[in-house]
């Protein structure tokens, strides 16, 4: 998996941990699509920012979690 990948997914998987609420149906539609997709293609994360934008809730905490391991990695490589 490509180095931007897994920052993705991973500000993705751990701002979805900190809702509250369920996600709407549609979304977990699509994230299910993506999780098949990936079991053929490792590099195929989908659109997971035009998924986090569409619900709210989820982006502000995305979008936060982005912005975290921006900071990290950016003082892991001064």
């Amino acid at each position: 998996m490509k180095p931007n990948n897994i920052i993705t997914l991973t500000a993705f998987l751990t701002g979805l941990t900190q809702l509250d609420e369920p996600l709407p149906d549609n979304i977990q539609t699509q994230l299910n699509d993506i999780s098949k997709a990936l079991i053929i293609d490792p590099n195929n994360i989908g659109n997971l920012d035009a998924i986090a934008a569409s619900y709210l809730p989820l982006d502000e905490v995305y979008q936060t979690e982005l912005a975290t391991i921006d900071k990290n990695v950016g003082e892991r490589t001064k």
